[in-house]
């Protein structure tokens, strides 16, 4: 869930010491990554489970899960961003990375896949490309 409230808070209005934003493996919008556990995880169809539970957060606390989208957010995110995601990553699909990239409105932006990695692993599986990446993407941006 991290790096999708880092995706988030790119399309806010930042304080001037946040001069980069870095995201691993992040999904595109709440909706997308509760339905796809919905079939994956549970084999059940996100209609009508998904939409009852969005009407109780509604209900209940004025949440909105087809509101809570990186895919918008990053429409208005500034700062430089690096986007990095595992080719095998099923948890958060792969192709969610280029969704998020293509979004992002940022002058200055980057993408990294790292082969091989399944969900959250990319810094394990190619810990020199991943930090090297990292440290590169900071020196030039931070």
């Amino acid at each position: 869930m991290g790096a999708a409230t880092a995706m988030d808070v790119a399309g806010e209005s930042l304080p001037a010491n946040v001069k980069c934003i870095i995201e691993d493996c992040g999904y595109t919008s709440v909706w997308d990554e509760f339905s796809l556990q919905l079939k994956d995880v549970f084999g059940l169809p996100s209609f009508p489970l998904l939409d009852v539970a969005n009407l109780v957060c509604n209900v209940r606390a004025g949440y909105d899960f087809h509101k809570a989208s990186s895919v918008e957010q990053l429409k208005h995110a500034t700062v430089p961003m690096l986007f990095i995601h595992g080719d095998q990553d099923t948890f958060v699909p792969y192709d969610m990375l280029d969704q998020n990239y293509d979004a992002c409105a940022s002058k200055v932006k980057q993408k990294l896949t790292i082969h091989g990695a399944t969900h959250a692993k990319s810094a394990q599986v190619n810990p020199e490309l991943y930090w090297n990446t990292v440290g590169d993407f900071l020196g030039k941006n931070f």
